[in-house]
């Protein structure tokens, strides 16, 4: 973790950990996870998947966002474990630079296990941030990945009932999440599908240069997307990619 001094929280599967809530400068804030898959066969693309991470912060800190003082960022990256890179801060107390070398390849593909603590991270934080301090609040997750599902601790029976959770009370406006992947998930897309615990899939194909500057654009834009809602008691939308 890049934030020691951040107030960590135990969930009931998992941990999170975010900066002093009081000390907010907003009345409102979007929730963002996002979550990228490390597991071994991520090695050939570890260096753009980092320059991936580092221009969505970029962009998501400029002027070009409307809602930059309005996110509170969150980075995991996931394998056989969960590791959270840092909890959620306001992009003003991020640096670009604080991502060199954060992309540590090896292990397993847990990308149930990455859903769920997303979704664990969130609605406890969720609560707390309207209950106790009267924020308004709305969550994304986006997660990129390789490959399906391979070694999660948790089933996708755990993550119904954990997103079902997470959208069914009333402390988040609204939730959505984003799986990218290569197309390579077998039949992992339809099992999640079934256990409604992703909004939307979407294949960018492959690690070239070109396909990641579109998952650059869209992640950037879809974070701020679901940002703009807060506050419209609209649904969450998913922008094309």
């Amino acid at each position: 973790m890049i934030f020691e001094d951040n107030q960590t929280v135990k969930t009931s599967n998992f941990s999170f950990s975010h900066a002093n809530l009081q000390t907010l400068g907003g009345t409102e804030y979007t929730l963002v996870d996002i979550h990228i898959d490390v597991s071994s066969s991520m090695h050939p693309h570890k260096s753009i998947t980092e320059e991936m991470l580092k221009k969505v912060v970029e962009w998501l800190k400029s002027d070009s966002n409307p809602r930059k003082n309005n996110l509170l960022l969150r980075v995991v990256f996931f394998s056989t474990d969960i590791n959270e890179f840092h909890g959620y801060v306001e992009l003003k107390d991020i640096n670009v630079s604080d991502y060199d070398g954060s992309v540590k390849i090896g292990g397993r593909t847990c990308l149930v296990d990455s859903i769920a603590d997303a979704a664990e991270s969130q609605a406890a934080l969720g609560k707390t941030m309207v209950n106790d301090h009267d924020y308004e609040v709305n969550g994304i997750q986006i997660c990129l990945t390789d490959g399906g599902e391979y070694g999660s601790t948790l089933g996708y029976n755990d993550l119904t009932s954990k997103i079902k959770v997470l959208k069914g009370e009333e402390d988040l406006e609204s939730f959505v999440n984003v799986v990218l992947h290569t197309g390579q998930m077998g039949d992992c897309i339809d099992k999640l599908k079934n256990a409604n615990a992703v909004d939307e899939f979407i294949n960018f194909n492959d690690f070239s240069d070109a396909a990641m500057g579109k998952v650059v654009g869209f992640v950037s834009s879809q974070i701020s997307s679901q940002s703009q809602m807060l506050g419209t008691g609209g649904p969450s939308q998913v922008l094309s990619f």
